[in-house]
């Protein structure tokens, strides 16, 4: 992972653009990039399984342990990751004096040093503010319509609805239903549980604990399986202002099937 490892880190994702503009973001890293050996760069677009059986990974504990990880940072197994993705997470990960922690604040700090940013460029962040459909004309899209009847006007309009949600927001006039079926078609994956959880920590030494944990109930089911695999956050113990005084908050998620008469047994 090593040599994919530094041809991440070599040329930086928001380098990359699809204009001429491309020229100059992209030219101070081409130098590291080079030198990183470009020739693997093919093998950052494959699925993170085709990169384990290309290292002749064969050991049955090692593959799942693999599947575990990619299972962390995905929320696929291995066939479902691609590898760029865990090349960047090797090369993290496995750096000198590397740990996983939590903002000071908790996730709500992030929030806010993004909305922060935003508003300082002269953005707005608008909640509870439905779109009715996005604005198109020459099959460019140039803002959207609020179902307040508001348009707002827009160089480039960034759309983070899902697959299925997107063509509900297109005119009528510019989708085209094959698009549409296709995106309809797309297979879902399976459902994941999240629990939110705040507790008496009266009781308890919070400062013993870890902030995460893995839990896989059995290794030979793989973390696909229902209810097997369940990760679990504690972040009052890194911040305990983050829950009331003597309490303490707690976040796990879980695979579930997501077919009709999934029997939750474990909640």
């Amino acid at each position: 992972m090593k040599p994919l490892a530094a041809l991440v880190e070599a040329l930086p994702v928001p380098a990359l653009r699809l204009d001429a503009g491309a020229l100059l973001t992209v030219a101070p890293f081409l130098p590291r990039f080079l030198a990183a050996g470009p020739l693997n760069a093919q093998q950052l677009n494959d699925p993170f399984a085709r990169t384990v059986e290309r290292a002749g990974v064969t050991d049955p504990f090692a593959r799942r342990w693999l599947d575990l990880l990619c299972f962390c940072l995905s929320g696929l197994p291995a066939d479902g990751t691609v590898t760029a993705e865990m090349a960047m997470m090797f090369g993290e990960f496995y750096k000198p004096q590397a740990i996983m922690d939590y903002p000071v604040g908790g996730v709500k700090s992030l929030v806010e040093a993004l909305v922060k940013g935003l508003e300082s460029h002269g953005g707005s962040l608008r909640l509870n503010t439905p779109v009715k459909q996005l604005v198109m004309s020459s099959g460019t899209c140039h803002g959207v319509e609020l179902v307040n009847g508001d348009v707002l006007e827009a160089s480039s309009v960034v759309c983070n609805v899902s697959a299925w949600d997107l063509p509900k927001l297109l005119p009528t006039s510019v989708s085209s239903q094959t698009w549409c079926r296709e995106r309809a078609a797309m297979p879902a994956t399976k459902s994941f549980m999240h629990l939110h959880v705040g507790f008496d920590a009266r009781s308890l030494e919070l400062k013993q604990l870890q902030p995460h944990y893995i839990c896989l109930e059995d290794w030979t089911r793989g973390v696909e399986a229902e209810e097997n695999a369940v990760l679990i956050s504690i972040p009052s113990v890194e911040d305990p202002s983050l829950a009331p005084e003597d309490c303490g908050v707690l976040h796990a998620s879980w695979l579930v099937l997501c077919q009709k008469g999934s029997n939750l047994r474990n909640v």
